[in-house]
């Protein structure tokens, strides 16, 4: 069941201008479906979407935090679609 969130997650919350980070989804996981999914999961969930032929892109970013650059990290979005319900 997780999995089909995080694939509503995705079509609903992102596009290539607005990524998701894995904890950002679960969040979104938390607070609109009530599902409690560790960060792990995600990230195997998300894999599954991308093999199953979903387009699901991943990309990877460097993030700074307290001025240091911090570990390398993964963004996840759908391509952008008309019609796409995100809002700014």
């Amino acid at each position: 069941m997780s999995i089909m969130r995080i694939a509503q997650v995705l079509l609903r919350e992102s596009d290539r201008d607005h990524p998701l980070t894995q904890q950002e989804i679960l969040d979104f996981m938390e607070t609109k479906y009530a599902m409690t999914v560790s960060r792990k999961s995600i990230g195997r969930n998300l894999s599954r979407l991308k093999e199953a032929g979903l387009p699901v892109v991943c990309r990877e970013v460097t993030r700074v935090v307290n001025g240091k650059e911090a570990p390398l990290a993964l963004d996840w979005y759908l391509p952008s679609r008309s019609g796409s319900c995100r809002k700014s």
